[in-house]
């Protein structure tokens, strides 16, 4: 229901397309695509999703990709600003996994952003 409700509040607030699986105990994105570029609104959905990940204890994961015109070395190190690393936990052949992972960092965002549309606050 949370995921949900944050995949509309991405869309419907920032104009940001963001596709979410739960996957285990963790929560992939498998979309993530601003269609207002340049204007900072996929970095507010991060840091809201990063936050709330901490929040309810759940690691993300990702896997970059080049598919719509991105180059992967930039999308690897925006991401990275936000705690994602190479994933080396150890995945079973059959299943789907991220290559990025970012581990819960409890505390981390408390206090560094607050925005009143946040689905946190639960707008």
């Amino acid at each position: 229901m949370v995921l949900g409700q944050f995949m509309n509040w991405s869309i419907e607030i920032w104009d940001v397309y963001l596709g979410l699986l739960v996957r285990h105990s963790h929560v992939m994105i498998c979309d993530l695509r601003s269609f207002s570029r340049g204007r900072g609104h996929v970095i507010k959905v991060m840091v809201e999703l990063c936050q709330w990940s901490d929040c309810a204890e759940i690691p993300l994961e990702l896997t970059p990709t080049d598919q719509y015109g991105s180059d992967l070395g930039r999308l690897v190190s925006f991401y990275s600003e936000f705690g994602f690393a190479e994933n080396t936990e150890v995945q079973a052949s059959w299943s789907i996994y991220g290559e990025l992972l970012r581990p819960v960092t409890p505390n981390a965002w408390i206090g560094t952003h607050k925005d009143r549309n946040s689905p946190l606050l639960g707008v």
